[in-house]
């Protein structure tokens, strides 16, 4: 009970917010047109909206007090240098050309309408959600609760792992083959474990630089359209 209090304790500190509201409320901010565009029905474009702000700084908060990473540091932001932004340069490189040739081809299989952007407009504004909000719930936030529950080094990238296989599984519902969905178990917590793993050396910076390169495959294949 008294691990309890402090954990909580520690989502209030300055410390914390001093970098959890500021990053929370840009993220929340850049969000905004993706859940203004992907809400048809007004009273839920409303109640996502009202949603987005306390849950964005909530998981910021969580993030920056509860996830212990490499080294003894807590920082959620971490300075990079030029050798750390090149290498997930190289890392998003190499799992967008993945996600293009195993699993793109794998989901339009599965569903013919899986969503993509289909002009810059709505990749603009697709980004943000994807590279942020998205990192922030299934990498950042998932590692932060394992972390602080159970207290075993491998159980937080495991935590990110299985949050991204089980999205990518529920999408499908039960009707989905067997081989298709251990491909996509796969080739998901391939994925899962590159975000788990980058944001535990780099901070949150890791994943959101990652997914970010993986999503500008999208603009090749604007310009090739």
């Amino acid at each position: 009970m008294r691990k309890t209090f402090f954990a909580m304790r520690r989502l209030m500190q300055p410390a914390t917010l001093r970098i959890a509201v500021p990053a929370g409320l840009i993220v929340a901010l850049l969000c905004v047109p993706y859940v203004l565009v992907r809400s048809v029905h007004p009273e839920l474009r409303t109640l996502r909206l009202v949603f987005l702000f306390p849950v964005t700084v909530l998981l910021a908060q969580i993030s920056v007090a509860w996830t212990p990473l490499s080294g003894g540091s807590e920082r959620f932001l971490r300075p990079l240098g030029l050798p750390s932004w090149g290498c997930l340069i190289l890392v998003g490189l190499g799992l967008a050309v993945g996600k293009e040739l195993c699993l793109r081809p794998l989901l339009l299989r599965l569903a013919a309408d899986w969503p993509s952007p289909a002009s810059w407009g709505m990749l603009l504004v697709w980004l943000p959600w994807v590279a942020l909000f998205q990192p922030l719930v299934f990498v950042a936030g998932c590692y932060a609760f394992a972390a602080r529950l159970l207290h075993w080094r491998a159980a937080a990238p495991a935590a990110v792992v299985l949050a991204y296989q089980a999205v990518h599984v529920w999408q499908f519902g039960g009707g989905t083959p067997a081989w298709a969905v251990v491909l996509l178990v796969l080739l998901s917590g391939v994925y899962g474990l590159a975000l788990a793993l980058s944001y535990r050396r780099f901070g949150f910076a890791g994943p959101a630089v990652i997914v970010l390169v993986c999503q500008w495959r999208h603009a090749v294949l604007l310009l090739s359209s």
